[in-house]
């Protein structure tokens, strides 16, 4: 006779038996006895075992937390370039109708200056062009807390290229590249450029000139990507003794903090030393 069907049942029978808890197993009580370890894991397994899970979801999650850090990270670094780009279209655009002005002023007859008449309103149109479209990203970026800042300050280079101070003045006042950012971060290397050459802007105005001189002097003090840069300009505005002084003050400082720039800083040395003014070699 078959036994098939016994050791089906008898696989029944086990199946349908309560499942005991492992620790309650004679052996390992026996053995936990005389192992304090032992008695403690039996004593509290459900614990470790909640403990355990909970460590296992953190992992998870930081590690889900890291890539939306990261992917944050690289969309913003992204936005910043298109905006800059953006801007740098604009700046070339600028360039190109300045050239048609000046050919049109220069023009020998009345053919010429008709030709470079018409130049110069097409460069018009394109700048324009070029103007909305930032301005247009810009207004994107605003609706974003984290790039407010930094669409305010290029709404002030976008007026500096139409000579409006006040709102040059305005944007700089508004938007504080040290809240823009973490220190390091692409975000804040592009507040403090723009901070920087809005500062340059303002320095054409006589009426702003002081705001130009103190903008310049805090990313010189406490910027990390402009600092060079913001000395430099500052030594190009320096015609009194206490400007002079200051200039000096802060290459020293600058030194002390940016080894790297070296080159940079001993040619505003220099410029200070001999009393050139002029412009700043660099531009923002």
């Amino acid at each position: 006779m078959s036994t098939l069907p016994r050791q089906h049942d008898q696989s029944s029978e086990v199946s349908g038996r309560p499942r005991k808890n492992i620790f309650e197993d004679p052996a390992i009580v026996e053995a936990g006895k005389n192992d304090p370890f032992i008695r403690f894991v039996s004593a509290n397994w459900r614990l470790l075992l909640v403990t355990l899970v909970a460590i296992g979801f953190g992992i998870v999650a930081y590690s889900q937390f890291s890539k939306v850090a990261q992917q944050k990270s690289a969309d913003s670094t992204r936005i910043l370039r298109q905006v800059h780009e953006a801007y740098q279209e604009v700046l070339d655009q600028r360039a190109k109708l300045a050239a048609a002005e000046a050919g049109q002023r220069v023009a020998a007859d009345d053919k010429a200056r008709a030709e470079a008449a018409e130049s110069a309103k097409k460069s018009a149109e394109a700048a324009k062009q070029q103007e909305d479209r930032l301005l247009s990203m810009l207004s994107d970026l605003e609706a974003t807390p984290s790039f407010s800042a930094i669409a305010g300050l290029y709404r002030g280079l976008v007026a500096a290229g139409r000579a409006d101070y006040a709102a040059v003045q305005a944007a700089l006042a508004a938007n504080s590249w040290e809240t823009v950012g973490k220190p390091g971060s692409p975000e804040r290397a592009a507040a403090e450029l723009a901070s920087l050459g809005l500062a340059k802007a303002l320095s054409d105005s006589s009426e702003h000139l002081s705001e130009a001189k103190s903008a310049l002097k805090q990313l010189a003090e406490r910027g990390e990507f402009a600092a060079a840069r913001a000395v430099d300009a500052f030594v190009s505005l320096a015609t009194s003794q206490e400007d002079k002084d200051q200039a000096k003050s802060l290459i020293q400082a600058v030194q002390g903090r940016m080894p790297a720039q070296q080159k940079i800083l001993s040619e505003a040395s220099e410029r200070l030393a001999f009393g050139l003014r002029g412009r700043s070699t660099l531009r923002a």
